[in-house]
């Protein structure tokens, strides 16, 4: 587990490569913060994180919109307190 108690925000997690990323980094120990625009997708991802007992919250995040990344970040940072790993 080389990323326990780790805080790793992964954008566009709800598939493909960024949902695989996510997956590992919390399979390593990390709390994983899922950021994509479809809020369904990012959702699934954490859901499928959670169900093995590995820690993930999803966050619908469109990263072509500055503002949204920055709730982002701040949110991440009011929950978590830091981030490890963008």
């Amino acid at each position: 587990m080389i990323l326990k108690d780790r805080i790793a925000v992964v954008t566009g997690a709800g598939s493909g490569i960024g949902r695989a990323g996510a997956m590992i980094m919390a399979r390593e120990g990390a709390m994983v913060v899922i950021a994509d625009r479809d809020e369904a997708a990012g959702e699934a991802t954490a859901s499928d994180i959670r169900a093995v007992g590995d820690q993930a919250e999803a966050i619908a995040t469109d990263v072509a919109d500055d503002g949204a990344v920055e709730q982002l970040i701040a949110g991440a940072l009011d929950r978590h307190g830091r981030i490890d790993i963008l």
